[in-house]
């Protein structure tokens, strides 16, 4: 656009000087010297002009790109910015896929503990019938005991109750069920009790009290489990 105007305003320059040509040719000799002296100065005049406009026009298109190389160095910096920030959104979208893969390892791990801990109750609660079925035993072989004359109980009632106050402590039972038919009924004790002289107190003592130590031995391995 400039360089448009900065042409035509040199062609209304040109036009001047050729109307001054033609106004030389066609002067007179008397007058000649004080009319090129008169179109010297008006051409003097235009070309200032000319030249202060397109001065003003300069001073203007440096400013603009002043302007735009400020631009510039924003929008580099702008880039920089960006590409920062695209980096560390990167970054954080690994971080995100990390920790959803861990969440969904832990929460694995938690149900293979949860399925553990069902598994370990059920095992508590076998391991409870078992102690309470050896308690039971035991109370039914103290009763024998003293069907088969003993006059005073045997050690086992100390390792039974030794027992009993472990597994109370432990699994919150006041006291174990006493021994009934219904729940023992013709036990092997009883049997091999049937097979035994009934005169022979010693050998059917003896017996009653293997069995005990062997039950007893059985009931404390199932406490400490």
């Amino acid at each position: 656009t400039y360089s448009c105007n900065l042409a035509k305003d040199f062609d209304e320059y040109k036009q001047r000087v050729k109307k001054i040509d033609d106004s030389i040719k066609n002067a007179s000799s008397r007058d000649f010297e004080e009319s090129i002296k008169r179109k010297q100065a008006e051409l003097y005049q235009t070309l200032q002009k000319i030249f202060q406009r397109y001065e003003k026009k300069i001073s203007q298109i440096e400013k603009a790109f002043s302007r735009l190389e400020s631009d510039i160095n924003s929008l580099d910096h702008k880039k920089t910015r960006i590409e920062s920030l695209t980096e560390e959104n990167e970054k954080l979208k690994k971080s995100i896929e990390y920790e959803k893969e861990e969440k969904e390892r832990v929460l694995l791990k938690c149900n293979e503990m949860q399925e553990i801990m069902y598994q370990k109750a059920d095992e508590n609660d076998l391991l409870n019938q078992k102690i309470l079925k050896l308690n039971s035993e035991i109370r039914h072989l103290h009763d024998l005991i003293r069907d088969n004359g003993a006059a005073k109980p045997m050690s086992a009632d100390k390792f039974g109750n030794l027992g009993m106050n472990h597994f109370e402590e432990n699994f919150g039972i006041i006291s174990p069920p006493k021994y009934t038919p219904e729940l023992n009924p013709d036990t092997q004790y009883t049997k091999v009790l049937k097979s035994l002289p009934k005169n022979n107190v010693n050998q059917r003592l003896k017996f009653i009290n293997n069995e005990i130590q062997r039950v007893e031995e059985e009931l404390i391995l199932s406490i400490k489990e």
